[in-house]
């Protein structure tokens, strides 16, 4: 089997907002969305995240999680685009069923992003709706900025972001044999 490396480029020109109401699921999606170096922002309720878009606030992507008690992740993405926000909004669910996903993209979503989160899956999702859209200049100035400076902030990110990985792991997935999981994340960081 052959192993692809994944590019996970830099996007600092980039903003987006975490809409979750478990703080543990906004600080996992924070380590993930850091390994590019975007600007994040976080909501924790559907509210919240209204309240910011009517503030005027304005994001490349909104992710939001459709596991929400006070008003779920489809009544949210539906208020957005009633007040006129039309920026990429992505729903993060935990089905990968297909029928679902139907559901998502014709309540106003743009994207489906599954949980567990597959890091390539991510990336496909970050490059199609921020990378992609800003000018190459723009890009190429980012990845020369991100060249020349040491590779020891970013060894600490995945060390930080690799330990509430596995927190998060332990809280919210059954039968898994977390020393295992820690040790890959930790050996494949080294």
């Amino acid at each position: 089997m052959k192993k692809v490396q994944l590019l996970q480029e830099p996007m600092p020109y980039g903003k987006v907002l975490v809409v979750d109401e478990k703080e543990t699921n906004i600080n996992v999606a924070k380590g993930l969305l850091s390994l590019y170096k975007l600007h994040i922002d976080s909501a924790l309720d559907g509210f919240e995240a209204i309240r910011k878009i009517r503030k005027g606030c304005v994001y490349d992507i909104i992710f939001i999680s459709h596991a929400m008690t006070q008003i779920d992740g489809i009544e949210t993405a539906s208020h957005m685009r009633y007040i006129g926000y039309d920026r990429p909004v992505i729903a993060v669910i935990a089905s990968a069923i297909a029928e679902h996903t139907k559901v998502f993209l014709k309540s106003g979503f743009n994207d489906v992003l599954y949980k567990p989160v597959d890091i390539r899956q991510l990336n496909i999702i970050l490059n199609k709706h921020i990378r992609d859209k800003y000018p190459q200049e723009v890009i190429e100035k980012a990845r020369q900025s991100i060249k020349k400076k040491p590779n020891d902030r970013i060894n600490k990110d995945h060390y930080r972001f690799n330990r509430e990985l596995s927190g998060w792991l332990r809280e919210n997935v059954e039968n898994t044999n977390y020393k295992e999981i820690e040790q890959k994340l930790v050996s494949s960081r080294k």
